[in-house]
């Protein structure tokens, strides 16, 4: 349900979704280390927080596409990005829950 709301709120609000995909892209383009490290921290808390990152991950994907202009290299770098903030994230949420949120 959150998922057809982020895409529906995508579709209608189109024209400010391509701008922060461009000012992302263009971000990228003059950061290229700290992009896909920011991208890792961002979705380590999408994951804690249980969101759903599939838009996180279509937007990064077309903003590192628009930035490094090499299909091969934004799946590249954006996979690894996406699966290490993934990674991290879930194994914090874990850890959150098992002694954090013990109780």
């Amino acid at each position: 349900m959150i998922i057809v709301g982020l895409i529906t709120c995508c579709i209608v609000f189109k024209a400010s979704v391509n701008f922060w995909i461009e000012q992302l892209s263009c971000w990228l383009q003059k950061n290229p280390i700290m992009g896909p490290i920011t991208l890792s921290a961002v979705y380590v808390i999408v994951t804690i927080f249980s969101l759903p990152g599939f838009v996180l991950a279509l937007a990064s994907g077309v903003a590192l596409r628009e930035a490094y202009e090499d299909t091969g290299k934004a799946i590249l770098v954006g996979g690894i990005s996406v699966f290490v903030g993934a990674w991290i994230g879930s194994n914090l949420a874990m850890l959150l829950a098992r002694y954090l949120f013990r109780e």
